[in-house]
């Protein structure tokens, strides 16, 4: 009855996804972001353009999801978001250095964004440049803490131990283990930096 209204596209978009109907998923939440950027809704383009995402993520060739990501970044869509999803996607890639700079891209465009922080720790972790992971590990779990995100916390600490051990600073780790221990509690520590 409303052909213009963006919801409904929306909408029908997250059930044929539900459904597995990624085709036509897409195709509701490509119109949905077209009309919510004609009502300059930039939160609804964002939401559309995650829904694209995750039909890409799930149903998409790698070479989709890699260009559909970089197109949203250039065109400045949720940047830090998906700065951070194609940050994750080099680094199964095990390309280090393209997720790196994906990751500060992500930084730079929202300073807030933990996961980028956290990205950007796990390249320089696998890079072997230890100070650099530990830099952004700490801020990393600094915003998780502050979020009260406690499973993302926790994985964050443990290759902040492990970064810290590494790089043969048991003063750190020691640093590291107490504040675990007491933001997750004991056992969940012990589960967690295995």
């Amino acid at each position: 009855d409303e052909p213009e209204y963006p919801d409904n596209y929306y909408l029908a978009g997250v059930l044929y996804y539900q459904t597995k109907k990624y085709k036509e998923s897409e195709e509701y939440f490509r119109k949905a972001a077209e009309l919510y950027t004609d009502e300059r809704n930039d939160s609804g383009v964002e939401r559309a353009y995650d829904g694209i995402y995750y039909v890409k993520n799930y149903s998409g060739t790698k070479d989709e999801l890699e260009e559909f990501l970089k197109t949203s970044i250039q065109s400045g869509v949720n940047k830090a978001s998906f700065c951070s999803h194609l940050a994750a996607f080099y680094i199964k890639e095990r390309r280090f250095n393209d997720a790196l700079n994906y990751n500060l891209q992500g930084i730079k465009a929202d300073s807030h964004s933990m996961e980028n922080y956290f990205g950007a720790g796990i390249s320089y972790y696998y890079k072997g440049e230890l100070d650099d992971a530990i830099k952004y590990f700490e801020e990393a779990a600094k915003l998780y803490r502050e979020t009260g995100n406690k499973e993302y916390l926790g994985e964050t600490y443990a290759f902040l131990y492990k970064a810290a051990i590494e790089n043969n600073n048991g003063e750190k780790a020691a640093e590291v283990e107490s504040a675990a221990k007491k933001d997750l509690g004991s056992m969940e520590w012990e589960r967690k930096k295995k």
